[in-house]
C-alpha cells in the first residue's frame, strides 16, 4: 500500500512538469509557403518527441540536466513546407535557419543537420523535466556544499519554453530558450546545376566574412584523418561503402583565424555548381564536428589531375557530400540577426 502511494506521489509531481508552462507564440517565416505561429501548448498538440540535454556552455557555465518533450524541428518545417526563390540553385542544402530568443540571441543551424539526422536531434520542446541525482545527500560525504549545492539548485530553475533542444550538440550554447521566431534563409548564392559530367578543379579558395582568403592546392602539410562513408543518397539509394581521408574542416578554418560565432556557416561550392551548407554550430559544438573533412584525391586516368570533396560522413544521407570543390565561403548572419 505504502508502495503505491509513492508511486502515486510521483505521478502527480511528474504530470506537473510535463504539462506545458505557459509560453509566448513564435513563428516560423522565410522561405515558406505557409508560415507558423506557435504556443507551447500548440506544440503539446503534435506527437512528442523526448530528448536530454546536459546544459554545459563553452564558457563553462553549468545549467542542469533536464528531459525535454518537444517537437521535433523537421516536422515544422514540413509543415511550413519550405520553398526557394526562383531561379538559381534548386536544392535546399544551401539554406540556413536562424532561431532567436527572447532575449535577442539568435543561432545558426543547417538544412542539412535537421534533415540528414535523426529528427529527435533537434527539436522545439514544450515542457521539461529536472534529471535529479539518485544520491544527491550523498554529496556530503566527499564534498562540502558550496560544491554541490550550486548543480543541485540549478535543477529547480524554471527552463524558457519553447526551448530549442540540439541533443548532438556537446555544448549547449545553440539551445535556445524561450523562442520567438525560427527562419528559413535562402542564400541566394547559388546557380543552376549545369549537366554532368564537369571539370574538376585542382584548387579551392576558401573566403572569409571579411573578404580574406587562402587558396589550397594541397594539403599535405595538416593532420590527415580517415572517415567511413556510406554513400546513401535521397535520390539514387544506396551506392556503397567508401573510405575517405583528409583534413578536418575545422584545421582548415583555424588558419583563416574565422572565429567559432554560432551566427556563421560555411557555404561550399563544385565546379558545376551544387553547393552545401554547414553551420559553424555542427562544426564546432558537436564532437561529431571533427569528422567533417575535406578530402583531396588524385584522377591518374586524367594525367595527374585532383580534385577535393567535402565530406561529412554522419550525414544520414549524401547529399551534402560536395565534389569537385572550388570554392569555401564563411558567411556572417549577424546583420541578417541585428535586423530582426
Amino acid at each position: 500500500m505504502r508502495k503505491n502511494v509513492v508511486l502515486l506521489l510521483v505521478a502527480v509531481l511528474l504530470s506537473q512538469f510535463l504539462v506545458p508552462f505557459a509560453s509566448h507564440a513564435f513563428t516560423v517565416t522565410g522561405a515558406v509557403r505557409h508560415p507558423l505561429d506557435l504556443t507551447g501548448a500548440d506544440l503539446a498538440g503534435f506527437v512528442a518527441t523526448d530528448a536530454r540535454l546536459a546544459d554545459f556552455t563553452r564558457d563553462k557555465q553549468y545549467n542542469g540536466v533536464f528531459d525535454y518533450q518537444g517537437v521535433p524541428l523537421q516536422t515544422l518545417l514540413r509543415m511550413a513546407d519550405i520553398q526557394k526563390s526562383g531561379g538559381g540553385f534548386n536544392k535546399n542544402t544551401d539554406l540556413a535557419i536562424v532561431v532567436r530568443d527572447r532575449g535577442g540571441k539568435a543561432v545558426v543551424l543547417s538544412w542539412g543537420e535537421v534533415f540528414y539526422r535523426n529528427p529527435s536531434n533537434v527539436i522545439v520542446a514544450f515542457a521539461a523535466v529536472p534529471v535529479m541525482p539518485h544520491s544527491a545527500g550523498g554529496c556530503a560525504k566527499c564534498h562540502a556544499p558550496e560544491f554541490y549545492q550550486p548543480a543541485l539548485d540549478k535543477l529547480k530553475r524554471k527552463v524558457g519554453l519553447p526551448k530549442l533542444v540540439l541533443a548532438n550538440d556537446f555544448y549547449s550554447d545553440r539551445s535556445l530558450e524561450d523562442l520567438v521566431s525560427i527562419e528559413v534563409v535562402d542564400l541566394r548564392r547559388g546557380f543552376a546545376k549545369k549537366p554532368d559530367p564537369e571539370p574538376s578543379a585542382s584548387k579551392f579558395t576558401m573566403i572569409d566574412s571579411s573578404g580574406k582568403s587562402a587558396e589550397f592546392a594541397d594539403l599535405s602539410r595538416f593532420s590527415h584523418r580517415q572517415v567511413d562513408f556510406k554513400n546513401i543518397g535521397d535520390g539514387r539509394g544506396f551506392h556503397g561503402f567508401r573510405q575517405f581521408e583528409g583534413v578536418s574542416v575545422r584545421d582548415l578554418l583555424a588558419g583563416l583565424a574565422a572565429g567559432q560565432e554560432p551566427d556563421k556557416a560555411v557555404l561550399v561550392t563544385a565546379t558545376d555548381g551544387y553547393q552545401g551548407l554547414y553551420s559553424f554550430g555542427e562544426i564546432y559544438l558537436s564532437p561529431l564536428g571533427d569528422r567533417i573533412i575535406v578530402s583531396e584525391q588524385q584522377k591518374p586516368a586524367s594525367k595527374g589531375s585532383k580534385s577535393f570533396s567535402f565530406v561529412d560522413p554522419d550525414d544520414l544521407a549524401a547529399d551534402r557530400m560536395i565534389k569537385n570543390v572550388c570554392k569555401i565561403e564563411i558567411i556572417s548572419l549577424q546583420q541578417r540577426m541585428k535586423g530582426k
